[in-house]
């Protein structure tokens, strides 16, 4: 019987063994093997590893988006696994943010109509009020005039950050993201990588996959999935605005050299 590690004690996110496959037409591919990981609360967690690996089935599971075949997942100590599909949907409404690789934004809809759609109202008084729609479409440094517009009347990485807009509506204990930059060109990457650095300096816990080296330099915890498992961990520190690259692009370069990748 495998042995599984207790949870970290700021883990918001607990997570052991872990287990999903899938059937293909000449066989069962597993692509989590009793994985074991905990996601720490305040920290900037980039999920790495080599197309196939399960990255995104990961990120997925943790977020409540899809059930494992076996194992638990514990966020801030509420069992998903064992929760009704109805109320995982609460929970997911009520506690997390998400931004996938395409941005899912209602084309007919201004930018700030459709991202302020998932408000809900606030049973706990003491959690206080949701952040304003406005406010945080200043924090992703879209103005007024833009948030008028449609998703299809935007650039891509425009769009992208109405996205983190809607993702945030809700004030989310944690956000995750899935390949945020892959439908990006480079300068839109580096709006959106730098919405996302503004987010983990003020607090928030935030989750990304990505394949994309450049992108997993912004966080200060990167992760890499081999075989089903998490292969190993590299701790790269708070990144700064403005800081070069140099010594965390070098450290994170050995990383995935030993990771095999």
């Amino acid at each position: 019987m495998a042995q599984h590690q207790p949870p970290s004690g700021d883990a918001i996110i607990s997570a052991r063994g872990l287990t999903q496959s899938f059937c293909t037409v000449d066989h069962e591919q597993t692509v989590l093997n009793g994985l074991d990981v905990d996601i720490r609360r305040g920290d900037f967690t980039a999920i790495m590893g080599p197309s196939g690996a399960g990255k995104s089935t990961l990120l997925y599971a943790l977020a409540g988006l899809e059930r494992p075949a076996a194992g638990t997942i514990a966020f801030d100590g509420e069992d998903l696994t064992a929760m009704r599909d109805d109320a995982l949907a609460v929970f997911r409404r009520s506690h997390c943010g998400f931004v996938f690789q395409q941005h899912q934004l209602l084309e007919r809809m201004s930018l700030i109509a459709t991202s302020s759609s998932p408000v809900r109202s606030r049973c706990d008084p003491s959690h206080g009020s949701p952040p304003s729609a406005r406010k945080l479409f200043s924090l992703v440094h879209l103005d007024e005039r833009t948030q008028t517009r449609t998703s299809a009347q935007v650039s891509g990485g425009e769009a992208q950050r109405a996205s983190i807009v809607r993702a945030l509506i809700n004030d989310p204990e944690l956000v995750f993201v899935d390949e945020p930059t892959g439908a990006l060109n480079s300068h839109n990457s580096q709006a959106v990588l730098d919405v996302f650095c503004t987010l983990y300096a003020s607090g928030q816990s935030i989750v990304m996959v990505t394949h994309d080296r450049h992108s997993a330099l912004r966080a200060n915890r990167v992760l890499f999935l081999r075989d089903g498992t998490i292969a190993g961990e590299c701790a790269l520190g708070a990144w700064t605005s403005g800081e070069p690259y140099g010594e965390r692009e070098h450290k994170l370069a050995v990383f995935l050299d030993e990771m095999g990748w």
